[in-house]
């Protein structure tokens, strides 16, 4: 008998453990991926501003100088919302207003004064949506945009989003030069982004289609049902 307790005692133990084990490693997954989300965009468009200034250095230091300062605001913004990311707080441009304003802040933001044409389209009546709903949206859009600017070198993207009666459909295409698909996605191989866009579409019961190919562009789908 006090064999049998003390089994059970142990075994009880080990699935506390375990589960804690567990809440501790969401936890640091679910940091990382914000903090990369959150820094990734920023940084993209920090280092578009600098490269732009430096360009413009002794030719117009007055326009230098632009550049220098709007890098300056996104470097403050850039740390500001990943210190909201770690205290697992609402993004502050959702606090702020709708996803299709702070989709659009993202975009003109990351695209000011550079040479990428960017648009933000909305089909259907927007609507709000589920907090998580949201919140992974704009994180999704923020790291296919930063995606796209980072690898793809293109000339336009476009972000929109379809509101249906019972499905949010969020899709960010871009011209630039495409990869391979069929190449497995892993963080080491500098994919990291396109896993925490699984991950998150997961999170809210989407689904993700990723279509790109070499030369020819890439487009990241995201669909969604809601109530």
């Amino acid at each position: 008998m006090v064999g049998l307790l003390g089994w059970v005692l142990y075994h009880s133990r080990v699935r506390q453990m375990s589960a804690e084990f567990s809440a501790v490693l969401a936890e640091r997954t679910r940091m990382a991926r914000e903090i990369h989300d959150t820094l990734a965009q920023g940084f993209v468009g920090i280092a578009l501003q600098l490269e732009a200034a430096s360009g413009e250095l002794m030719q117009s230091p007055e326009s230098a100088q632009q550049r220098l300062t709007m890098a300056r605001k996104m470097v403050r913004s850039s740390l500001a919302e990943a210190r909201r990311s770690v205290w697992d707080l609402r993004p502050e441009a959702l606090e702020q207003g709708s996803l299709v304003s702070a989709l659009s802040e993202i975009v003109q933001q990351a695209t000011a004064e550079t040479s990428v044409q960017a648009e933000v389209k909305v089909q259907g009546k927007p609507r709000r949506l589920p907090d998580r709903v949201e919140r992974n949206l704009l994180r999704i859009g923020q790291e296919a945009l930063t995606n796209a600017l980072t690898h793809a070198r293109p000339n336009k993207v476009v972000m929109e989003l379809a509101f249906d009666r019972n499905t949010i459909r969020l899709c960010v295409t871009d011209d630039g030069c495409g990869f391979d698909t069929q190449t497995p996605f892993s963080a080491s191989s500098g994919h990291f982004g396109l896993i925490g866009m699984r991950e998150r579409v997961d999170q809210i019961g989407g689904q993700l289609d990723v279509r790109s190919s070499r030369d020819s562009g890439t487009e990241v789908d995201v669909s969604v049902p809601v109530d």
